[in-house]
């Protein structure tokens, strides 16, 4: 009996500091950090293709000159296009296996545009300005 005590107790001591700590995930989904870049997906599908999903597992931020692109599920390869008013162009095939990706960005100041497109009918879209 008393060893289910301790045991209970200490699982209860790890749930609980584990709810205090904070994980580098908890900075990349988080829409009120200012650097965060809100993806969203294209609102007006054309009729009869498939619709994008109401999960949006795709995230994003900026960290100085990089874009960092994440997705939370696997969606095999996805194209990946960021194109600015300041001359950025910048294309890759994003593996949602990887996780994460890095892209550069000048750092020039301008409007950005991130675009996704995990099928040919469908995109999701993210828009930040530096």
């Amino acid at each position: 009996m008393r060893a289910k005590a301790i045991i209970l107790k200490v699982v209860t001591l790890c749930v609980a500091i584990g709810l205090f700590i904070p994980t580098g995930s908890m900075k990349l989904s988080a829409s009120t950090d200012p650097d965060s870049i809100p993806i969203i997906p294209y609102p007006n599908v054309p009729a009869g293709a498939p619709k994008a999903p109401v999960y949006n597992p795709f995230f994003a931020y900026v960290d100085g000159n990089s874009v960092w692109l994440g997705c939370s599920s696997s969606y095999g390869d996805i194209s990946v296009k960021l194109v600015s008013t300041a001359g950025d162009s910048y294309q890759c095939v994003f593996d949602t296996d990887d996780g994460m990706i890095q892209i550069p960005v000048s750092g020039c100041a301008g409007h950005y545009t991130l675009i996704l497109y995990p099928s040919g009918d469908y995109y999701y879209v993210g828009e930040f300005d530096l």
